[in-house]
């Protein structure tokens, strides 16, 4: 994300006990595991921040 990290002023990690990964920017999400059923990579995870952040 180094070409968005301006964009971007705050990142959580936040824990959950339901084996969920979930990923939102700005509150809107852009990736679920529960909704795929699978956890993505950091270049997806990259571009799905970086399509939401342009």
């Amino acid at each position: 994300m180094t070409d968005t990290h301006h964009l971007v002023s705050d990142i959580k990690l936040i824990p959950d006990t339901k084996d969920l990964f979930e990923c939102s920017v700005n509150g809107e999400l852009v990736f679920s595991k529960a909704a795929t059923g699978r956890l993505p990579d950091m270049d997806e995870l990259r571009e799905l921040n970086r399509e939401y952040l342009e």
